[in-house]
């Protein structure tokens, strides 16, 4: 009976603080915009799997209008407002996307094809929601289709290297 108890109250423990919003977050709030929009030319879009669950996949957006679609998309996601209390099936895959200029690299971020597929965003700690019209964008722009960037089963050859320990502190 007190082992019972002791899990109840760990498995609660641990779901309400998968709940909570971390300190400073505002729920529904837009991806920051403290630098003005740049202007985006293209866009590096690169799978990165862990333990070689999926293929690798690169491909650059070169046209411009799609390119800054997929960036105006991105910055119009909303942080996560922390009502998922858990992210099944997260294989620990993500795609980063690095938005260009001509010259330079304007904005990193990491969007997370499986699980509670999240988005982090530049060097900000916040975690945002994708859509499902998110999804859309850089599918269309990378043409190909919203399913495909969700399959994650592997068929064999290389992979991407590993992104890290597997969370968002490292991004």
């Amino acid at each position: 009976m007190r082992m019972r108890l002791w899990i109840v109250s760990l498995v609660a423990l641990t779901l309400t603080g998968c709940a909570l919003a971390p300190a400073g977050r505002e729920r529904g709030a837009a991806a920051p915009t403290s630098t003005p929009l740049a202007r985006v030319t293209s866009a590096q879009v690169v799978r990165l799997v862990a333990l070689d669950q999926a293929p690798a996949f690169s491909a650059t957006i070169a046209d411009s209008e799609e390119a800054s679609s997929v960036y105006q998309a991105m910055l119009a996601l909303k942080v996560d407002n922390g009502a998922a209390p858990s992210c099944p099936l997260d294989e620990g895959a993500d795609y980063r996307i690095t938005f260009r200029d001509e010259s330079a690299a304007v904005l990193t971020a990491w969007v997370k094809p499986d699980g509670c597929r999240d988005a982090k965003i530049g060097a900000s700690r916040l975690v945002y929601a994708t859509t499902d019209q998110f999804w859309q964008t850089l599918a269309s722009a990378l043409g190909v289709s919203a399913n495909s960037l969700f399959d994650l089963t592997y068929h064999g050859g290389p992979t991407a290297p590993p992104p890290g320990p597997g969370d968002w502190s490292d991004r």
